[in-house]
């Protein structure tokens, strides 16, 4: 069977919203999680889950955001995002796409990590394949994409400045 959850609409301004939370924990406990999973299937594939804003006429286009929760006095929560796994074929792919832009320019991609405290430094951003016992490792690739009526786009790997000592070195 099907179950649908679904919000009043707003003939003349905004439909309802819709909040899914678990209650706050105790002083020692931990508060709920909360699940969205398909089941599983024998010989098909299992179900999609999907997370889509509504199409905007005249508007912008509603933000999907994900973030973690903040901690005041151990760790942030992290952001796990892993593609399926198979025992006898390829694993599943992880795609980050930009919006594809049919008049004007795509959108862009932002992949950074954010400022350090006083004390602390800044995070690392790592971008490895894995390894391979028979067959050969994956490959990275860092392209621009062709331009046919101007100039395509610059590659640069730049090291960042030091107010307090020399900088790092940049290795290829």
């Amino acid at each position: 069977g099907r179950i649908a959850v679904k919000t009043g609409r707003g003939l003349a301004s905004s439909s309802g919203e819709l909040n899914l939370q678990t209650g706050d924990a105790g002083q020692s406990g931990v508060s709920g999680a909360i699940t969205i999973s398909t089941g599983t299937a024998s010989t098909g594939s299992s179900g999609e889950i999907r997370f889509q804003t509504g199409q905007a006429l005249d508007g912008a286009g509603g933000s999907i955001k994900i973030a973690s929760g903040t901690s005041n006095g151990k760790l942030g929560g992290d952001i796990v995002i892993t593609a399926g796994n198979v025992a006898s074929e390829t694993g599943g792919s992880v795609f980050l796409h930009g919006g594809a832009g049919t008049q004007t320019s795509s959108g862009q991609m932002d992949l950074r990590t954010l400022n350090a405290g006083i004390a602390g430094s800044s995070g690392a951003i790592s971008i490895t394949t894995g390894t391979s016992s028979s067959g050969a490792s994956g490959s990275i690739y860092l392209e621009t994409g062709a331009a046919t009526g101007g100039p395509a786009g610059t590659v640069q790997i730049k090291v960042g400045g030091s107010e307090s000592g020399a900088g790092r070195d940049a290795t290829v």
